[in-house]
């Protein structure tokens, strides 16, 4: 978890977006294959909620996701986070989504992810 802390210091916006997603990958992948699609999916079902709240979750992460991927890979970034606004923006919102997990995760569900990518845990998040 060491991408935390730089993420939490970072003030270059696209960097600190970045540095958040192993942090839920570390908790939410247990596979290759359309890893950012997972891992926004049980994101949003972990932090439950109303449909929009799930799907508002399921956003951020997935622009969050969009984001690193343009940073990392030289690509053009989406005009939705190009201006400095819309990354500080999405960078309040990724991390009050990665401060919830980490809540929820260490304070109530601490053994379900001591035992790692358990299918099993990720398809009751699912169809719960």
């Amino acid at each position: 978890m060491d991408f935390l802390p730089f993420a939490r210091v970072s003030s270059f916006m696209p960097m600190k977006i970045a540095m958040y997603i192993p942090v839920l990958e570390s908790l939410f992948s247990e596979s290759d294959g359309d890893i950012s699609f997972k891992v926004s999916e049980r994101c949003a079902c972990y932090l439950g909620g109303t449909q929009d709240e799930k799907m508002a979750i399921f956003k951020t992460v997935r622009r969050s996701y969009d984001l690193r991927s343009k940073l990392l890979h030289g690509s053009q970034v989406d005009p939705s986070v190009n201006n400095p606004e819309d990354q500080i923006k999405l960078s309040i919102e990724i991390d009050e989504v990665v401060r919830r997990i980490l809540k929820q995760a260490i304070l109530i569900d601490h053994e379900k992810f001591r035992k790692g990518g358990d299918t099993v845990f990720y398809n009751e998040l699912l169809f719960t």
